[in-house]
Formats: structure tokens, C-alpha cells, sequence
């Protein structure tokens, strides 16, 4: 019998992206914005969800608030970095600053920005990440250098 992991096939009409934050206003503006620049976008509110949804959903990028209800954001991005290497990662907070971007970094993400999110900057940044198997560019928020 042949087995096939579809994560490793190249999406061939869009790019997938999975957004985790409890703020569901935030979730729905920026599903909106990501859909108009071409993005499919799945929503979860909490860390359990996500892990739930990377068990059974391909997906390129995840969005992740780190102050997150039961399991926070790094938790989070530590175990979907695990269970899908290739996922590129961008953590994002009010909460800004040098250790907490560091640790965001550490659990595997590429980008760190901070809340309220500047949808422009966000949608450019993804644009820009590699392919998966490419190398990767960290970055940090301006309050952070």
C-alpha cells in the first residue's frame, strides 16, 4: 500500500494559514484581510484546538497569540513546530519585549509583532517567508531591538 503525506505537497491554489487567538473579533478581521490577499484561514481560540486541527489539517503558517486561555502560545507553537516542522510560525502579543520575542523565537517562530496588529506589515511578512525547506528570516518588533 502506498502512503503519501499530503503536508509535503505543495499547496498548488493558496496558501494555508491557521490563526489562534481567543479574540474572536480579532480572528474574523483578520480572516477577512488574509482571504482578500489569497490565504485559506482556519480559526481556533485556544492551544487545544490548534493541536487538534494540525492532526488533521495541512497547513503553511499559524498566527498565534501567546497569551492564550489553558494552553498558552508557546506551548502551543513548541508542539505545532513538533508535529509539522515545515509550518512557519508568527507569534504575536500586546505584551511586547525583549524575552518574551527571544522565547517566541526559541519554540520555533520566524516572526514576533506586536498587538495591535498592523495588517499591512503582517500580510508583507508573510508574503516573504521562505517555502517550506528554505531558510528562514527572524525578525523582531521594533520595541524589541
Amino acid at each position: 500500500m502506498l502512503s503519501l503525506n499530503i503536508c509535503k505537497l505543495p499547496s498548488m491554489e493558496f496558501k494555508r494559514v491557521l490563526i489562534i487567538d481567543s479574540d474572536t473579533e480579532e480572528c474574523k478581521k483578520l480572516r477577512s484581510i488574509l482571504h482578500k490577499n489569497g490565504y485559506a484561514v482556519t480559526l481556533a481560540s485556544s492551544g487545544e484546538a490548534a493541536v487538534r486541527i494540525i492532526g488533521y489539517k495541512c497547513l503553511d503558517y499559524a498566527l498565534i497569540e501567546v497569551w492564550l486561555p489553558g494552553m498558552d502560545g508557546l506551548q502551543t507553537a513548541a508542539i505545532i513546530k513538533t508535529r509539522n516542522p515545515g509550518i512557519r510560525i508568527i507569534m504575536m502579543s500586546a505584551q511586547a519585549n525583549i524575552e518574551l520575542a527571544v522565547a517566541t523565537i526559541k519554540r520555533g517562530a520566524t516572526h514576533f509583532l506586536e498587538k495591535p496588529l498592523d495588517y499591512e506589515l503582517l500580510t508583507s511578512r508573510l508574503a516573504l517567508l521562505p517555502d517550506k525547506g528554505q531558510s528562514e528570516i527572524v525578525t523582531l518588533p521594533q520595541s524589541c531591538q
